[in-house]
């Protein structure tokens, strides 16, 4: 007999014919009198001759029952009755990677260094596309996450190596305003590296767009004539007054 801080659980099982109703009214009353919460016992008998409740030897089920069940396990939240489940897993062999191209029209103020973002296209392919909408969200928030890196996002660090826009007073990021309409095509290569035939495309906004903006600067300003060439971002205006005037002192 368990002590009286170990809880005792028993499972009502009914079979056949024998109505719910009957079995939470009688038997679960019983057996919480018995000191037991109800959550199960097997009860003899079928469909077609159910015993009647006088005929249950409560406190025989109930102790078969307590015996075998794991209290450590809880009960089951009663009236419930759980779910089929089942759990895979699968591991590709290898990482299937996504490919695109962006392409951008800007405008540049010689003078304020101040850029426009007049239009941005990326045709992308990420293999067989599951959720047109949630990868249209996806490409949209990496290019955005990349307009941050070309343009705003820098952590500033004094002599000292404190941090200096350690906050989002300081810290600068794209808005609305900033981010423009940007034109999506997909093509679809399905990859043969797994079943769905599906490609990355967590990252496949954010990557190229950084590297875009400094060759579109670099057009748009007409650098390479003037042997200019970015190799960093961010690209904010005055980094970009003062690599100018940089290469116009050699």
């Amino acid at each position: 007999m368990a002590d009286a801080a170990s809880p005792r659980f028993t499972f009502i099982l009914i079979h056949g014919a024998w109505q719910g109703a009957w079995a939470w009214e009688t038997i679960v009353p019983r057996l919480k009198a018995l000191g037991h919460d109800a959550i199960a016992v097997d009860l003899p008998g079928n469909g077609h001759n159910p015993m009647a409740p006088a005929e249950v030897n409560l406190e025989r089920y109930a102790a078969h029952v307590a015996g075998i069940i794991d209290a450590t396990k809880g009960p089951i939240v009663m009236r419930t009755e759980p779910g089929l489940e089942s759990t895979q897993y699968f591991g590709p062999p290898m990482g299937a990677t996504a490919n695109g191209v962006h392409a951008a029209i800007i405008e540049v103020d010689p003078q304020t260094f101040d850029l426009q973002i007049l239009k941005y296209v990326v045709v992308h392919d990420c293999g067989t596309v599951i959720n047109p909408m949630i990868l249209a969200g996806q490409i949209h928030g990496g290019v955005a996450q990349g307009i941050g890196n070309a343009f705003y996002e820098k952590l500033s660090f004094d002599d000292q190596g404190q941090l200096l826009n350690a906050s989002l007073a300081d810290y600068l990021l794209p808005t609305a305003l900033e981010v423009p309409r940007m034109e999506l095509d997909h093509t679809t290569t399905p990859s043969p590296l797994n079943p769905l035939g599906i490609k990355g495309a967590e990252e496949a906004g954010a990557i190229p767009v950084g590297p875009l903006f400094a060759q579109a600067i670099e057009d748009a300003l007409d650098l390479k004539r003037k042997e200019i060439e970015l190799l960093e971002i961010p690209l904010s205006p005055s980094r970009l007054f003062e690599l100018t005037r940089k290469a116009s002192k050699t």
